[in-house]
């Protein structure tokens, strides 16, 4: 029989909770990824998570993952202070992490290079294939790098929305919150 330990107590799980969870931890490797970033081998490897805290609602389909939570499967890794999973009635997963901020990295298909996301919120619904990346947004890939207070891609289309914050969100590096990108010119092989 599985354990989970929350604090000083131990909790059994029963062969069903041990389906949930499961079910859970897949969700939440759908979470942020498709196979148009991710390296094939990603979907095949085994899910590695730690957390301090773990929850699963079974009525609500719902799995929360607390405390320095960290997922690993293949060249996957996401970081965060909290992973939220749920499951809607056709079976689509939707799934939300935050933290300060909250971090992937993966290697890309076929390349040597690597693309790290930060946001204080990343979320993702499963039924529209939208990523949606909320205060602070960054996305690093190799050399290039964007940044706004939103940023948007949809995994179906392959579209991207950046957005700044204005004034509101300003840092001293960029006062009035505008999008910022740097994009390398490509290399002539």
């Amino acid at each position: 029989m599985k354990t989970l330990k929350r604090m000083d107590k131990t909790y059994h799980l029963k062969k069903t909770k041990r389906k949930t969870l499961v079910t859970a931890i897949v969700a939440t490797m759908q979470f942020l990824f498709s196979a148009a970033i991710a390296d094939e081998s990603d979907h095949s490897a085994a899910v590695s998570l730690e957390a301090d805290f773990v929850e699963i609602n079974e009525q609500n389909q719902e799995a929360t993952f607390q405390g320095n939570v960290t997922l690993r499967q293949g060249t996957l890794e996401i970081h965060a202070d909290k992973i939220v999973v749920r499951r809607d009635g056709s079976g689509f997963q939707h799934g939300k992490a935050t933290g300060n901020p909250a971090h992937f990295r993966q290697k890309r298909e076929g390349m040597d290079q690597h693309i790290n996301g930060y946001a204080t919120r990343i979320e993702y619904d499963g039924l529209t294939g939208q990523l949606e990346m909320f205060e602070k947004a960054k996305i690093i890939r190799g050399p290039d790098k964007v940044e706004g207070d939103y940023i948007s891609y949809n995994m179906e289309t392959e579209f991207f929305q950046i957005k700044g914050g204005g004034k509101s969100v300003g840092t001293d590096e960029n006062p009035n919150g505008r999008v910022r990108a740097i994009i390398q010119p490509q290399s002539k092989d």
